[in-house]
Order: C-alpha cells, then sequence, then structure tokens
C-alpha cells in the first residue's frame, strides 16, 4: 500500500529548495506507489505536490486527493493524501476512486480508434441507425457522431428528474427517487425517449431558443456522448437495449484496459476490489471572522450534503485557543439531502489571527490594478509553503507584484512570492522566500456526512468509470503518446484515437465552426476534451484537459503534450477541488521548467 504524504511535511517551492532538490539527481519520490507502480517522478516535484494536495486536504477543501504527475519520458510520480473513507481509512494511491467525466475521454478514444479504422465517420448521422434508434425528428436525424463528441448536437446536458406527471415512458425523464437509476429503472428505451421528445436548442444564447440547423452552438451534454456510447457499443440493426452498457465497457476493456495493463479500472467494482473503493463526499464549508483576536462569526459558504446528524464543527490554526461551534443542519427527509444550515460560534476565544491573504498589483489594459486573488496560503513550519489559487480569474498585462498580507505574528517576516502569468491569467504563484511567524491557517473543520457510492446509469460512457493512480498514469502517459509503458507496446491505433479525439474540432463560445472563427473565449472543443490552444505572445503552451464531477468525487486530467506533461487528480470530494490542485500542479510544474530548464531535462 502507497505511503499518504502528509501536507505537514511540505517544503516551499522557492529557489533555494528548488536548487536543493536539483541537486540531488537521481532522487525518488517520498512514497512507493502501488503494488507493481512505478513512482519517480523528478524529486523537486514532491513539495509542489505536498504543498497544493496535501494544502487541500489541510484546509478541510478535501477528504482524500491522489496525485499522479508526469514530466518527460520518465516513469510517474504517485501522491496520496487524507482518507479514502473518513476516519476509518486513510487514501492509498491504490484506492478506487470514480472518474466522473473524465469516463468520456474513453468513450471519444473508442470513437477514435473507430474513425482510425474506417468504420465510423464523423460525418456519419443519427439517421442512419433507424434500426438502432428507432424513429426520429428530422433535425435529430441529421446531429452526427462529430456532434455528440464535440458538444455541438444541441442536446441537453442531463436529463431531468420527472415532475408534473412526466415518466420515462412518456418523456425520458429520471424518476425523482434516485440521483442517479440503474438501468432496471431507467432503460435504454427510456434514455432514448428522451433524445426523441427533447428540444435541439441553442443553451448559449439568452432565452435557450430552439435551433433549426446543426451543427449547434457547443454545449456540455453528458445525454450526447452517453449515446454516442452506446452507439458505438450496439448491435448491428438491433433495437438498443440495457445490455448495450455492458457492450460499451467490454469495448473499454478490449480496445483501452488490456492493451495499457489498466487492471483496476471498473464499471462495477468487484468483490475483491471492494476494500479498496473511496467513499465520496459532499462537504460543508465555513470562513470564518475573525475581529479583535476573537472568532466573531463564521460563515456558512457550502451547506454539503449527507449529514444524518449535526456535524462535529472543529476550529483549527489561527494561533488561538478557546474558540467552539456547532453546526445546524435542515429536516430533509433524507439523509443523503440533508444540509448544514448554520455555524454557531459557541465560545469566541482569543488571541486568533485571521489567515493570511494573496494580492496581485500591476497593470490591466495599460492601467494600474490591485486584486485579492482567490487563494488559500498554505503554511508549514512557520513560512508560507505555498499559494494555492482557488479561481484563475486574476488578468494582467505582466506578471504582477504579489503581496502576502497578515497571517502572522508581529515579529514574524513577510514572505515573498511572484506570479506566473500565462495567457494573461495568474495561473501559478511561487513562494522566493517563505518568511517566518506566520501561524497555521485558521480553518473551520466540519465533520463529514454520509460517504457516497453512485449506482452507473445508463449515462454510463458518460461518467461511471472507476480507477486508481496507477491505471490513471498508464492512461495519460498514452494520450501523451508513448508507444511503450511499463514495457508494453501500445497499439498504434490506440494512439491513433487520442491523437484524433485530442484535435480541435468545434469553438467552445460563439459560432461553433472552426472556419468561422471563435468569439473571445479561446477554448476550443476536441472530442470530449477541451483544449487551451498554445498562445505563442506569452509561452502558454497547448493544453488539453478533461475533469469530471460527480456526486461526491471530482477528477481532472490534465495534458501539456509539447512538454510531455500530465496531471491526474482524483479526489473524493466534490465541487471543483481535484480541478484546482490539478491546474495548480501542471502550472507550478510548467513555472518550473519555463524558469529552470535543466529541473526538467
Amino acid at each position: 500500500m502507497g505511503h499518504v504524504h502528509d501536507a505537514r511535511h511540505a517544503r516551499p517551492l522557492s529557489r533555494r529548495s528548488l536548487a536543493v532538490a536539483l541537486a540531488a539527481a537521481g532522487g525518488l519520490v517520498a512514497g512507493p506507489a502501488a503494488p507493481g507502480a512505478a513512482d519517480a517522478a523528478p524529486d523537486w516535484v514532491t513539495p509542489i505536490v505536498d504543498a497544493y494536495a496535501g494544502g487541500a486536504v489541510a484546509a478541510a477543501d478535501a477528504v482524500g486527493v491522489g496525485v499522479v504527475v508526469v514530466v518527460g519520458e520518465g516513469a510517474p510520480g504517485h501522491f496520496a493524501y487524507g482518507d479514502a473513507v473518513a476516519g476509518r481509512r486513510p487514501m492509498t494511491t491504490d484506492a478506487l476512486l470514480e472518474l466522473g467525466s473524465v469516463t468520456k475521454v474513453f468513450t471519444t478514444n473508442l470513437f477514435g480508434q473507430e474513425l482510425d479504422a474506417g468504420r465510423r465517420r464523423l460525418d456519419e448521422r443519427l439517421g442512419e441507425h433507424r434500426a438502432i434508434l428507432g424513429d426520429l425528428p428530422a433535425l435529430k436525424q441529421r446531429i452526427t457522431l462529430k456532434e455528440l463528441a464535440d458538444f455541438t448536437s444541441g442536446l441537453l446536458d442531463v436529463p431531468p428528474h420527472c415532475r408534473d406527471g412526466g415518466t420515462p415512458a412518456t418523456t425520458g425523464c429520471q424518476p425523482a427517487a434516485f440521483v442517479y437509476p440503474p438501468p432496471e429503472r431507467y432503460s435504454a428505451q427510456d434514455f432514448l425517449t428522451l433524445v426523441r421528445t427533447t428540444t435541439l436548442r441553442d443553451w448559449q444564447a439568452e432565452g435557450q431558443p430552439p435551433v433549426d440547423d446543426l451543427p449547434a452552438p457547443y454545449h456540455y451534454s453528458n445525454t450526447g456522448n452517453a449515446l454516442l456510447g452506446l452507439i458505438l457499443a450496439a448491435e448491428p440493426g438491433r433495437p438498443l437495449d440495457n445490455a448495450s452498457l455492458d457492450r460499451w465497457h467490454d469495448l473499454v476493456a478490449q480496445r483501452i484496459l488490456d492493451p495499457l495493463g489498466m487492471r483496476s479500472t471498473f464499471l462495477d467494482i468487484p468483490e475483491r476490489a471492494k476494500p479498496r473503493a473511496a467513499a465520496g463526499y459532499a462537504l460543508a464549508h465555513a470562513v470564518p471572522v475573525v475581529e479583535g483576536g476573537a472568532i466573531a462569526s463564521i460563515l456558512l459558504t457550502d451547506g454539503g450534503k449527507g449529514f444524518a446528524r449535526p456535524p462535529r464543527v472543529t476550529i483549527a490554526g489561527g494561533g488561538g485557543t478557546g474558540a467552539a461551534a456547532t453546526a445546524e443542519i435542515d429536516d430533509a427527509r433524507r439523509i443523503a439531502d440533508r444540509r448544514v444550515t448554520a455555524i454557531t460560534v459557541a465560545a469566541k476565544g482569543r488571541d486568533y489571527i485571521a489567515p493570511a491573504e494573496a494580492f496581485a498589483s500591476g497593470l490591466r489594459d495599460g492601467k494600474p490594478a490591485r486584486q485579492r486573488l482567490k487563494a488559500r496560503v498554505v503554511v508549514s513550519g512557520g513560512r508560507v509553503a505555498a499559494v494555492l489559487l482557488m479561481d484563475f480569474d486574476a488578468l494582467f498585462d505582466a506578471p504582477p507584484a504579489i503581496e502576502i498580507a497578515g497571517g502572522r505574528t508581529a515579529d514574524g517576516r513577510t514572505a515573498t512570492a511572484e506570479a506566473g502569468l500565462f495567457d494573461g491569467r495568474v495561473m501559478h504563484v511561487g513562494v522566493v522566500d517563505g518568511g517566518s511567524g506566520y501561524v497555521e491557517p485558521l480553518t473551520i473543520r466540519i465533520e463529514p456526512g454520509k460517504g457516497f457510492r453512485n449506482a452507473v446509469s445508463m449515462l454510463g460512457p458518460a461518467g461511471f468509470l472507476r480507477s486508481d493512480l496507477a491505471d490513471m498514469a498508464r492512461f495519460a502517459r498514452a494520450a501523451l503518446g508513448a508507444r511503450r509503458i511499463d514495457g508494453r507496446r501500445v497499439p498504434t491505433r490506440l494512439t491513433r484515437g487520442f491523437e484524433i479525439a485530442e484535435r480541435a474540432y468545434a469553438c467552445q463560445s460563439g459560432p461553433p465552426r472552426l472556419r468561422d472563427g471563435c468569439g473571445p473565449d479561446p477554448r476550443l472543443s476536441g472530442l470530449a476534451w477541451e483544449i487551451a490552444p498554445l498562445d505563442r505572445a506569452t509561452g502558454t503552451p497547448r493544453i488539453v484537459l478533461k475533469d469530471g464531477a460527480i456526486r461526491g468525487f471530482s477528477s481532472m486530467l490534465m495534458l501539456a503534450p509539447a512538454e510531455k506533461m500530465a496531471v491526474v487528480v482524483l479526489a473524493n470530494s466534490d465541487k471543483s477541488i481535484a480541478d484546482t490542485v490539478a491546474r495548480n500542479v501542471l502550472f507550478a510544474v510548467l513555472h518550473t521548467c519555463r524558469t529552470t530548464p535543466k529541473a526538467c531535462r
């Protein structure tokens, strides 16, 4: 079992610590991976991942986080933090977590392989599959497989839950009693009823009007991707049925999992592997307000879900003592839906220091601007170890000056940091000098509620695979174009499937066709992949990514193909924590390789 890295031992990514790490040539990351998996990322990567992923767990943003980092041709590093099952089992590098929508790029790799083999066409229309899909309205007959894959079909995102007398058989709605209804309660034919009866729309326009031409403007669609996967797996000439879901997984196993040696990726986790399954959590989050050294109030920012009873609230860090708080929950009928509704300060305590904050100052459109970054300042051993960006909305003309304010004792020394600007956005803040006298950030930790494990539905091809870090490392390396992985030759058709799927096919904003020119948002859509194109002006490399979120879990797979880098993050906490950690790690690695090229040779 993998060693669990602890964020308390994180080191700041300063020039000095980087130099020390580089001097330790050939060093391995601190903890071994799951049995049989390599664990040999460059030594300087370890403090990066410790600070960002370990910092997210320490700040109660996640229950558990697993990370894979690939740099160049070397073997990937595997890291695990926090708990797989809250308070009962630590996160390990072989824990099984739900991938959510990262599943979609398995489906589009299958599609890419079919295209490469000449068995499918990008312009293949749904109307060509009447025997499989039944009768469709005229416009829906014109939907192409490419439009299902690049989210320009006009189909809605997810099937709505039934209300106002609707039933799965009449409207294709999902039964209200289920978050994800199993196939016996929401069948392939129910799903096709949704496809037949729903209206194709321009989801970007005000009022979301119906469309009368295709491709429609980009709109993320679980429905479209799931339909693609089921069509790929359907028996020719026979109506789509529930067995198509198993046939889809069989194709994934035959054409992706088996060739890559991915032995721990499942649709339904078998009994032998269930002890490795992580539980997913919908965490509640709160922010303290400090006045005169006391905690004046606690602001609830997210109520979470799954609370059978009021959770325990712990006030940690901040350098003070004596504060206490209690939580209240609602009276929803189902435990799975019960939320925290308020946090009440029971004792204000004394000598607390509000957490440190990060500010950026520079020129924006040629004018001076100062912005508080949406970030968490990670502290270790009285020093600032990292700045974990929670959002990436800080725009500047050139790298801004970074100020670390507050969060330390009166006799402490202020930390200094520098910004890494990518495509005009602050995507990385590197610590130059961690300073001194910083206290552990004041954190409100709300005990997790009930852990979730999600049932598989007919939308399986769009979001229901489970996997571990070693398998996702192999998948990421294959997506980067590796010809051999752990001694295995990667089949050419599998590589070609990734190459085809990772191309740009549509604009994510404005007119969908690339030839018409995209809107102000530069992001493009591949076949389920999101693509941020190369920006030569700023040196920002082309990034290809896919994120995922499903009840209790989040995931992110990010590739920088030209640099041969990849980051995978799997978390058993919902919202976007995997996205946040992955972006921080990837851009910290890119920044290091940009400023210290020898680190990545």
